[in-house]
Parts: structure tokens; sequence; C-alpha cells
């Protein structure tokens, strides 16, 4: 009676105990996970970081473009500016490319 007794209660200890490490790697599980899904933010908001960088750097690339084909322009066409002689109320009396 008193092996079966020990027998019951080794048992019982040794439930515990594997209910105790179940527990403990759900929590595991649980914590991976949480640590993947914030590692995938976090590389998503750098993507989206780089991104919106590499938009900022195109658009002043274009505009520096932009600026330096206006000028190849100006000076391509000899810019000269020169007071327009014509009336004040047919439209002229701003500058005017020297011919």
């Amino acid at each position: 009676m008193k092996k079966r007794k020990i027998i019951l209660e080794r048992q019982e200890s040794l439930r515990s105990k594997q209910e105790r490490l179940l527990q403990s790697q759900t929590l595991l599980n649980q914590r991976e996970d949480l640590l993947f899904s914030r590692s995938q933010e976090l590389r998503e908001t750098e993507v989206n970081n780089k991104e919106h960088e590499l938009l900022d750097f195109q658009v002043k690339l274009a505009g520096r473009e932009s600026d330096e084909r206006s000028n190849t322009w100006k000076e391509s066409r000899s810019w000269n500016p020169v007071k327009c002689t014509g009336l004040e109320g047919e439209g002229c009396g701003g500058y005017v490319k020297c011919s």
C-alpha cells in the first residue's frame, strides 16, 4: 500500500512538472512569435523610411536637372533680356529675348 501511494505521488509530481514545462514552452513560443512580428514591423518601417528618403532624393535630383536644363537653354539662346518698348495696355512692359 505504501509503494502504491509513493508511486501515485511520484506520478502526480511528474504530471505537475510536465504541465509547467508545457506552459513554459507555450510562453516561449508566444515570445518568439512576438519577437518575429516586431522584427518584421521594424524591417517594414526601415524599408518605408528608405523608400521615402529615395523619393525625396529623386525629387531633389529632378529639380536640379530641371534647373540645369533651364540654365542650359538660357545660355544656348544667348538670353539677354531687354525692356519691351510696346505699350503697357498691349500686354507688354516686361522683358523679352533679344533677337
